[in-house]
């Protein structure tokens, strides 16, 4: 039998933080039309949002099921690929605080 499933990257981002204080390299100043500056931009946002970035660039791709670690398995996150008519497959990272705080 032969399996009809095929698993391709398609896009990946490096993550910084958005608060400069955090940030152990700081970047050369680049010019802002430049494809550095917008790499660096994205880096800076919060994961949801480089999340749906990322997939939203990737609209043409016939693909139902996006895979995550479960590092970046955030409630949160989860929603918003959800909204953008995609089904998830990852752990969801069990919360200690206020494991009911997962929406359902």
């Amino acid at each position: 039998m032969v399996s009809q499933n095929t698993f391709m990257p398609i896009s990946f981002c490096l993550l910084s933080s958005h608060n400069d204080k955090n940030v152990l390299c700081k970047a050369k100043t680049t010019d802002k039309r430049t494809l550095a500056y917008k790499h660096r931009q994205l880096a800076k946002q919060e994961t949801p949002d480089v999340v749906l970035t990322m997939l939203r660039s990737a609209k043409d791709i016939p693909a139902k099921f996006v895979l995550f670690d479960s590092w970046f398995t955030m409630p949160k996150t989860v929603i918003r690929v959800k909204r953008e008519n995609r089904e998830v497959i990852g752990m969801i990272p069990y919360y200690r605080k206020d494991p009911l705080s997962i929406p359902r």
